[in-house]
């Protein structure tokens, strides 16, 4: 006999649709995701997301920021001598400023 939370695919008591089995499933929904259905909800935080907005565990989070960097962001570097637009990239950086201040203030409590 398969286990409910084994299921891919299954209709969920809360209305979504589970996407994943065991302990990584996660569960969609009309107006978000949900990436840790088996979590008590009071724990979770719903974050706003381009794609579609989504609720976890921020205990369960890491902020990983890679290649911001010189070789990337400023003149001479290797965006630049590509010959793209780093300065494109540089408007990436209030975005990953904002994001490292909320995680900052998330981990210092």
């Amino acid at each position: 006999m398969t286990r409910p939370d084994r299921r891919i695919y299954r209709q969920t008591d809360d209305g979504g649709v589970q996407l994943a089995s065991s302990a990584d499933r996660w569960t969609l929904h009309d107006d978000h995701v949900n990436f840790l259905p088996h979590v008590d909800p009071s724990r979770l935080l719903r974050f706003d997301a381009e794609l579609m907005p989504f609720v976890d565990d921020p205990s369960h989070q890491a902020l990983v920021i890679i290649d911001m960097q010189n070789d990337f962001l400023s003149p001479g570097g290797w965006t630049d001598a590509s010959g793209l637009d780093y300065q494109k990239c540089r408007e990436a950086i209030p975005g990953v400023q904002r994001a490292l201040s909320i995680a900052r203030e998330r981990a210092c409590g």
